[in-house]
Parts: C-alpha cells; sequence; structure tokens
C-alpha cells in the first residue's frame, strides 16, 4: 500500500519518457537522431557516463569472486556509443571535464587511443606524428592535453569532501583512493605530455577531427576522414593548455612565449572547431606573466569596463549612458551589471536621488537580456507596472539605440519585448501615446498589432479641474449628504472617483476617505498615503483611500470580482503619479488572487502566471512600500501547497526570507518535506524546524550556568521574530497539502508526547523518527503544554476538513481523545479507522465502571471486524 504522505503531483507536461541506455545498443541510428534534437534529454555527457559504467560493470562468480568486466561484443558497443557521443560534442575538453568524473574521462580518452590503434609497444614520446594517421594524433593530443589540465587543475583548492554515512564510508574511500592512484599516473608521464604536445605545435599541419562518421563500425575501429581542422586551430590550443602547465610549473618565460602564441593565432581564426579559449583567463594569464617576468604590459585604451568601474567610483555620474553603449558592444560582463543593479537597488533605500537611476540600471539591463538572446529577469518584469511614463518613454530609447540596424533576429526579439512590456502594463491612456514614441523601431504592421492585442478600447477618466459644478434644485447640504450616501453603497470605481470630485467641488477643504467605519485600513497603509497626500494630490489621495479600503472589506467578504475591480482601476490611476503606490495596490491584487485560488480549493491546479507573480515578489524588494504581514503568511502558505518544497528550500541565504517568520517556517517544513520519505531519522532540518515550533510555545528567555555556577538569563537568538501562536495556528490553517500537514501534526504530536512523559498515552504520529527526544535547547524552558494541545486539536480538526478518511490523522486523533479521557470520541475514531483498543486491563482502573462493559465491548470489536466485513 503507498503512503499518502508521498505521492507527489503528476507531471506538468504529457512528453515521453527518455530514451533509456539499452535503446541506443538496439537501434545504433538513434543515437543521432537523438543528439541532433534541440536539447536532448538524456545530453551527449549524461548519455557517455551511462554506457560507460554499463560497459565497465563488474560481475561476481559462484566463489563469490569479483569478475573484470568481459571484452565482449556487448561492452565493446557500449563503448563504441560513447565515443560517437563525444564526436557530438566535437571532442571539447571543456564540456567533458564540467560533466564527466576524471574516472570517466580517463575510460574514454583510453577507448579513443585503442580504437585509433595507438601504438602500445612503444612509448608515446618515441612515436613519429607525421608518420602516423591524422586520427592517432588526433587521439594522443586529446589524451595528453586532458592529462596535464587535471594535474594543473589539482593544484587549485576545491570544497572539503562532503561526509557520508557509515554504509557509505567504503564506496568513497575506493573512489578517493582511484582518484589518487589516477592523479599519480598522470604526475609521473607529465614529461611525456608535455613533449608530445611540443612535437604537435611542431608538425604545424591540420588534422582531421574524428567524426561519428569516421568512427566507423565497432568491430572495425576509426577509420580516416572527419572534421579538418586547421593548424592554427589546434596550435592555439595546445599552446594555451602547455602555458597553464608552464605557469603552474613556476617557468613564466616558457609560459609568456606559449600564451603569446595562441593571443596572436585566436585574433586570426573565425570559428574555431578545435580552440575553446576563454580569452579573459587568457589575457589575465598574459598579463600576470608579462608582470611575473619583468616585462611592462603593452599599454592599452581603456575598456568600457574601466570607465563603468570609474562612473561607479564618482556616485553613478554617467553610468546609464555606458550601458547603452555596451548594449552594442558586450564588454561589460553580465554579473557586473547585476551587481551595480543590486548596489543602487540598497542605496536607493537611503538616498531617494538614486531611485530614478537605479530604475533606468534595470531597464539597460532588460534590453542588453534581449538583445543578447536571454530572457527577461522576473524582477523587471515584476516592476513594468510599476514604470512611470517617462521612464517607459526611456525604456523605448535604449531600445532603440541598443539594436543593430539591419539584424533581425535582434528586431524580432526587441517586438516580442516592447509586447512584453505592454502586456504587463496595461491602460491604453498612457500606453497610446508611449506607442507613437516607438514609431522609428517598429514597423506600422507591428504597431497596428500591439495596439489591437495591448490597448483595449476605453472611455476617458474623468478628472477633477477644481471647479465646482453647477448646483441643482435643492439645498446644497442636502446633495451632499446624497453624494456620501452613494458614495457608501457603491463598489463601482468610475463612480467612487466621480463623487469624489463632486464632494470636492463643494468643500475642497474637506475629506472623504473615512465616512464609514468599515472602510478602516492596516495603520502603514494609512501613514502612506498621509505621507504622499502631496504628490497625488487631495481628490486621488481620497479615492485610492477608499479603493483599497472598500477593496480590503470586499476582500473579507469573499466578493472578489468586486474587489478586482477596483483594485485594477486603482492600478491605472496611479500609474504615472506615484511608484510606490501602485507597488502597493498590486501586492493587493496579489493577496487576492492568493486568496480567492485558496477559496476555491481546487488542489495544485494553479496558473503558472500566478506562481511567477508570487516568485517575483520575494524575489524583489521595493524601498519604503509597506508590506502586510498577510501577504507573506498567504505566500508562504501558497508555495506550500502547490509543493514548490525545492524553491522555498533554495531560499534559506534570501534576505527576505531569513527575517520574516511566516517564509522562514515555510522553508523549514519544505526542507523537510522535500526529502520525505527518504529522510528517515533525525538530521538538521528537523533539528530547525523542531527548534522553531518549540519557540513559538516557551518563553522568551532560557537561562545557563556562568562560571561561578549562578543561573544567568540567555535570550534566544532568533533568525526572525517569533511568531505568537495565535499566528503560528492561523498560518497552520492555511495549509492544505498533506504532507505539510502530517509533517506539523507529527511534530506538535511529538512535543506533547515529551511534555505528557507518559508511554501510556503516548500520541502516535507518522514521522516519530525525525524529532529528537527531549526539548534540546528549550529543556530549562517553560514550555506551554495546553497551548500545545491546543493548537494540536485545531490542526487536526482542519486536517480532517480536508480528509475527513485519512486514516493516520484520525489514529493521532483517537490517541489525542484517549490521552485525555475522552473515551466516547476516541472509541469512535478507532472505530472509524480500525485501530485495535488499548489494552482494557489499563482503561477498567482509570475509567467509571458503569462505562467499562461498552469499552470491553470496544475492546473485542476490532478483533471481529474481518469478519464482519
Amino acid at each position: 500500500m503507498s503512503d499518502p504522505d508521498v505521492e507527489r503531483p503528476p507531471s506538468r507536461s504529457q512528453s515521453p519518457l527518455p530514451p533509456a541506455w539499452f535503446e541506443f545498443l538496439l537501434d545504433p541510428s538513434l543515437l543521432c537522431k537523438h543528439l541532433s534534437s534541440e536539447n536532448p534529454d538524456p545530453s551527449a555527457s549524461q548519455l557517455i557516463v551511462q554506457f560507460l559504467d554499463q560497459a565497465t560493470r563488474t560481475t561476481v562468480n559462484d566463489q563469490n569472486q569479483i569478475q573484470p568486466p568481459a571484452d565482449n561484443k556487448r561492452n565493446r558497443a557500449l563503448r563504441h556509443l560513447a565515443l560517437q557521443a563525444a564526436a557530438f560534442l566535437r571532442w571539447d575538453l571543456n564540456q567533458l571535464e564540467a560533466s564527466l568524473s576524471n574516472h570517466h574521462t580517463n575510460l574514454l580518452l583510453n577507448e579513443l587511443l585503442r580504437v585509433a590503434r595507438s601504438p602500445t609497444d612503444v612509448k608515446h614520446t618515441d612515436i613519429d606524428l607525421a608518420s602516423i594517421p591524422d586520427y592517432t594524433t588526433v587521439a594522443l593530443v586529446l589524451y595528453h592535453r586532458w592529462a596535464i589540465r587535471v594535474v594543473v587543475s589539482s593544484s587549485f583548492p576545491v570544497k572539503p569532501v562532503r561526509t557520508f554515512p557509515n554504509n557509505m564510508l567504503g564506496n568513497s574511500q575506493a573512489a578517493s583512493e582511484l582518484a589518487e592512484a589516477l592523479l599519480k599516473v598522470l604526475r609521473d608521464q607529465l614529461p611525456d605530455s608535455v613533449c608530445i604536445l611540443e612535437n604537435c605545435v611542431a608538425l604545424g599541419r591540420p588534422l582531421h577531427l574524428p567524426s561519428v562518421e569516421s568512427l566507423g563500425d565497432p568491430e572495425e575501429g576509426v577509420h580516416e576522414g572527419g572534421l579538418l581542422v586547421s593548424a592554427e586551430d589546434i596550435t592555439c590550443q595546445v599552446q594555451y593548455d602547455l602555458g597553464t602547465l608552464y605557469f603552474h610549473q613556476h617557468e613564466y618565460q616558457k609560459a609568456l612565449k606559449a600564451f603569446t602564441s595562441s593571443y596572436q593565432l585566436i585574433k586570426e581564426l573565425r570559428d574555431p572547431i578545435f580552440c575553446k579559449i576563454d580569452t579573459s583567463k587568457l589575457d589575465g594569464y598574459l598579463s600576470a606573466c608579462q608582470g611575473l617576468a619583468g616585462i611592462a604590459p603593452s599599454v592599452k585604451p581603456a575598456s568600457l569596463f574601466d570607465e563603468v568601474e570609474q562612473s561607479r567610483k564618482n556616485n553613478y555620474q554617467g553610468v546609464v549612458d555606458l550601458l547603452v553603449r555596451d548594449n552594442l558592444t558586450a564588454q561589460v560582463p553580465t554579473s557586473y551589471r547585476h551587481f551595480l543593479q543590486q548596489e543602487l537597488e540598497k542605496k536607493t533605500r537611503k538616498e531617494d536621488r538614486l531611485q530614478e537611476t537605479w530604475l533606468q540600471v534595470c531597464c539597460c539591463n532588460a534590453v542588453c537580456d534581449v538583445v543578447q538572446g536571454r530572457p527577461v529577469q522576473p524582477s523587471f518584469t515584476h516592476l513594468i507596472p510599476h514604470l512611470s511614463q517617462d521612464m517607459v518613454h526611456f525604456l523605448l530609447k535604449v531600445c532603440k539605440q541598443s539594436i543593430h540596424g539591419r539584424d533581425q533576429r535582434q528586431h524580432s526579439r526587441m517586438v516580442d519585448f516592447i509586447g512584453h512590456v505592454f502586456r504587463h502594463m496595461g491602460g491604453s491612456v498612457v500606453l497610446e501615446s508611449v506607442l507613437e514614441t516607438s514609431r522609428d523601431l517598429l514597423t506600422a504592421q507591428e504597431l497596428e498589432s500591439i495596439r489591437k492585442q495591448y490597448i483595449p478600447q476605453q472611455t476617458a477618466i474623468p478628472t477633477y479641474t477644481g471647479e465646482r459644478p453647477q448646483t441643482s434644485i435643492g439645498s446644497r447640504q442636502q446633495q451632499q449628504s446624497d453624494l456620501e450616501q452613494a458614495l457608501m453603497q457603491t463598489l463601482n470605481p468610475k463612480t467612487i472617483q466621480r463623487l469624489v470630485i463632486e464632494l470636492h467641488g463643494m468643500a475642497t477643504d474637506s475629506a472623504y476617505c473615512v465616512p464609514f467605519h468599515k472602510w478602516e485600513m492596516p495603520r502603514d497603509y494609512v501613514l502612506f498615503l498621509r505621507d504622499h497626500h502631496n504628490t497625488v494630490g487631495s481628490v486621488t489621495h481620497d479615492v485610492m483611500y477608499l479603493i483599497l479600503a472598500k477593496a480590503l472589506h470586499c476582500s473579507a467578504m469573499e466578493d472578489f470580482p468586486a474587489a478586482r475591480t477596483l483594485l485594477s482601476h486603482g492600478v491605472e490611476q496611479v500609474r504615472a503619479l506615484s511608484f510606490r503606490l501602485g507597488a502597493i495596490v498590486h501586492n493587493e491584487l496579489l493577496l487576492l488572487d492568493i486568496t480567492a485560488h485558496a477559496r476555491r480549493g481546487d488542489g495544485r491546479k494553479v496558473s503558472q502566471d500566478l506562481v511567477q507573480r508570487v516568485k517575483n515578489q520575494l524575489s524583489t524588494r521595493i524601498p519604503d512600500v509597506p508590506v502586510r504581514k498577510e501577504l507573506y503568511e498567504n505566500m508562504a502558505a501558497f508555495l506550500l501547497n502547490i509543493r514548490e518544497f525545492e524553491y522555498l528550500f533554495q531560499s534559506r541565504n534570501t534576505v527576505g526570507v531569513y527575517k520574516n517568520s511566516y517564509l522562514w517556517l515555510s522553508h523549514l517544513i519544505a526542507s523537510v518535506s522535500k526529502d520525505l520519505p527518504m529522510l528517515k531519522s533525525f538530521r538538521q532540518p528537523g533539528r530547525e524546524l523542531w527548534d522553531f515550533v518549540v519557540s513559538v510555545f516557551s518563553d522568551s528567555t532560557q537561562y545557563k550556568r556562568g562560571n561561578d555556577g549562578k543561573a544567568m538569563a540567555m535570550q534566544r537568538d532568533l533568525a526572525a521574530a517569533p511568531l505568537t501562536r495565535t499566528e503560528f495556528l492561523d498560518f497552520l490553517k492555511n495549509i492544505q497539502d498533506p504532507v505539510c500537514l502530517s509533517l506539523m501534526i507529527s511534530c506538535l504530536a511529538k512535543v506533547l508526547n515529551i511534555l505528557q512523559d507518559d508511554s501510556n498515552k503516548d500520541i502516535s504520529n507518522d514521522y516519530a523518527a525525525l524529532w529528537p527526544q527531549g526539548l534540546g535547547n528549550h529543556k530549562n524552558a517553560t514550555v506551554s503544554k495546553d497551548s500545545v494541545t491546543l493548537v494540536l486539536r485545531e490542526l487536526l480538526g482542519h486536517a480532517l476538513s480536508i480528509n475527513p478518511g485519512r486514516p493516520s490523522w484520525l489514529k493521532t486523533q483517537a490517541d489525542l481523545n484517549y490521552a485525555f479521557e475522552e473515551w466516547s470520541s476516541a472509541m469512535r475514531k478507532m472505530v472509524a479507522f480500525h485501530h485495535p483498543w488499548p489494552r482494557p486491563t489499563y482503561m477498567t482502573a482509570h475509567v467509571p465502571p458503569s462505562c467499562r462493559p461498552v469499552l470491553c465491548s470496544a475492546a473485542v470489536l476490532p478483533a471481529g471486524w474481518d469478519g464482519l466485513q
């Protein structure tokens, strides 16, 4: 029987399963078809590992002796398939080293030497490269290039080796010993490798690189032909590899000569096949060798990167113009541009004057991503709705300046990007004027297409001009009273705006934002609107107050369509007036959509747009914009309910997650849930979640003994402010995923078992092995047993309302009722899931005599339950 907790959501795509390794063995032509497809799964490097692992599998005979892999037709065919997969990569050692271990690369290149018929009876240094076929020369060059690269890379510092459980310790030691033995062999033959590569440089003629076709049949071996590589292409790469070895051996003069040769050749190469050199590393090596060899480096003009760095030091003066120039030249690394953007974002929290520069840098980086064919970052997509009209004009100006006139691919990507911007902005009033400025960039057909697709026809919204409307028949007080009454009753945003304009026309010194007590708002929002009163004006201030307050009231009454209409109108009202006020309205729209999804109760059927909006909100923080804790609470529960466990787990180092209790708790739950059911014992993720839960129910002060033996207070150092017990329970009631619910029920039940300290009243739970046997860091704190019991009861009631027939929850509920001597409720729950009743001897000592016959009958009932069925 499968455990319901370990059920995972079905795959979102209906694509067929990736082919297994033996399918390529059965159909040799399948490999070419598979690797020729776009983004093959498994990739060429993954297939190489699979083929080599299968070809080198050892066997155990009847005497329990390990036998080496047999040299039969099957294993030869598998090794041949591995060579063909490597040929698809054009024998690129950069890719092979990144995806294969040294062990697998050694097996692959030795197999290439074997099929290339490399002489085995003589040393490689005695072989005349000019007298052997091209495929043998290439095999020797590839092997010895890899050998010196391994020796050089072994001198670099690496991360410490991960520790393994006891049952895997032997395998890790064997792998380590095998790697050390291989490295020793390569170091011993290092002079031979240098000799072979120097002879290759002296050879100075083009060579044929073995291809899939030239590898031939597994039984015949490689033959002449393949991909022709120029002598300059080969020499450039070999000289670079030799230079890295000379540099490693502190022979800087020889290294300088090798790097200089490679530097001169790489400038002449066009579309190299064999040479795969990182030019920035080559420049670094060359500069280092010149300095170490006492040669003055050649004076170069200041690069664009240097100019950007100098601008950064001068408080970002002219940095935007430099980034626009770099969109055409691509001299500044992408990582540095992102660093610049993040640094500016942090500084805008202290200096408002840098906010416009930060937004312009965001626009430049987004256009750079489009020009270079990268997807737009989610953080920029999140900013688009908040851009003012002037900033959108600037964005289109950068688009025009950043594309080459005749590059159709760039133009096509830019058209898609502009459509992406318009899609996320909405609103014909602003966008129509913006679209007019893009005529130099888009054709008439493209303009019309965007206009029809993204700019719906809407009627203009009246604005307040400051003139008082003409009074009709009746007193002014009666009209004002009628307008205020209509204002309280309407939910139409345009009507709200019209009524506020008329009321301000009658009495401009009054505010009409709080005429009804149900329209109360969070204090942070009230203070924010008050601070921005002068920026948006009196009318817009009152209109936005009423729209936000009425939307919150509608959301509380679960009238989600009305709330969404109000907030959508609010977005259009403040788009060009206040960037931060627009962010508040967008946050409320996001909270509304999350709440509406939770109320629908449609499980994991959630739009990817909503998921992406939640992730964008978590990854982007706009300075000085208040965010309600309800938004964080619902976002955290939402991601748990759709089982985005891996995303929440990876968010550990995000500052916003670490400082927010709801997000931190969801991260801890996801860290444990993602490894269930493999996580069978108490480990670090369980410890952190345990400490968090216990801290909710304990006091804020613990005690430890000082050097003098006296007790002294010790405050708990928590990552985020701890949740109150009410907030903790409210958050748990937002969770609907059975895995997360079972995990938290198990944790609370374990805490209660420790507090009760009575084995006869232990409450069963699914994951008891995950938790410690004591309170750990909180053993000296006062933990409220009553509060734990109350939260566990409420959580069980919430869980059973979602799935009333889940056996593990019913069992926990029955044990909880039994532990608190609620015999009737315990009996009903135990019968409901067919759980054996506790021993009658214990019960008869703890229950009234009148109940004992009933309890004894209940104790007998489960024994005959199968027969009754």
